[in-house]
């Protein structure tokens, strides 16, 4: 929530924009030219009118608790990690880790990432999560490997499977 000169009470921005779009937009918004320099985009021409041109996606890295960079556009949200090392902020190879459909599924419940009736829209996102990885990481083009494939199917579930449950369709372990 954004209030003051430049910005109109109670709008709401639909567009996808990131932590560094913040400084930007508040420099935009009060007139002061944004250095080109500067990581990021305003996002002020978006606020003036909602059909200006803007991304159809945004980056994100997780560094906190494990190497990983993900995509998340208006509709999905892909994801890659790697082993962890507090040391390295980035990695040479990452492994899919999960795909959520966030029209069908907003709470990210159903991870779709290895199902083979998804693997191209998996493949689309992994080439846009290589491009921003590309342009935000000074050139790097680290590789990703595709999840291990698995195929839609129902399950019946008893009480006893409940009992020392686990993802038995994910195994977690070191890349291959």
């Amino acid at each position: 929530m954004i209030t003051g000169p430049g910005f109109v009470a109670g709008g709401q921005v639909r567009a996808l924009f990131s932590t560094v779009d913040v400084a930007p937009t508040l420099l935009d918004a009060v007139g002061i030219p944004v250095p080109a320099e500067m990581a990021g985009s305003s996002i002020m021409p978006v606020i003036r009118d909602h059909r200006a041109p803007w991304r159809r996606d945004v980056f994100f890295q997780i560094s906190e608790t494990e190497t990983g960079r993900a995509l998340r556009t208006h509709r999905w949200k892909y994801g890659v990690t790697s082993q962890y090392n507090e040391d390295l902020p980035s990695s040479n190879i990452y492994r899919e880790s999960y795909l959520y459909d966030l029209d069908n599924d907003p709470y990210e419940m159903v991870n779709l990432i290895g199902l083979t009736s998804f693997r191209e829209v998996a493949d689309d996102l992994k080439a846009r999560l290589l491009d921003w990885i590309d342009r935000i990481e000074d050139g790097q083009k680290p590789e990703i490997c595709d999840a291990k494939p698995r195929y839609p199917r129902q399950y019946r579930l008893r009480a006893s499977d409940l009992i020392d449950a686990r993802d038995r369709e994910r195994p977690i372990g070191d890349i291959e």
